[in-house]
């Protein structure tokens, strides 16, 4: 079976969740994921710029900046990335 080069997760939440820690916990739980289970070298977000509340889940879930780039074609996106750490 041929392995997919890439994944895509979106994290949507209501209003009534907003500040409550729920899209960080979900967006730590999609690495973990990723790297224990899918064994994935690299994991990357992308997030438009004034969406300030998803780039700050996606640093408090242990991402970094790393540059822009396109996201659902539109040019500009700030891209975050992570690093599986062999143990």
């Amino acid at each position: 079976m041929k392995r997919a080069s890439s994944f895509s997760i979106t994290i949507n939440t209501s209003c009534s969740a907003w500040g409550k820690g729920y899209a960080t916990e979900a967006a730590q739980a999609c690495i973990d994921f990723g790297f224990s289970k899918l064994k994935l070298p690299r994991i990357t977000g992308r997030v438009l710029p004034e969406n300030i509340a998803s780039c700050r889940v996606l640093e408090k879930a242990g991402m970094t900046f790393t540059g822009f780039g396109g996201c659902s074609g539109f040019e500009g996106a700030r891209i975050y990335t992570i690093d599986r750490i062999e143990k």
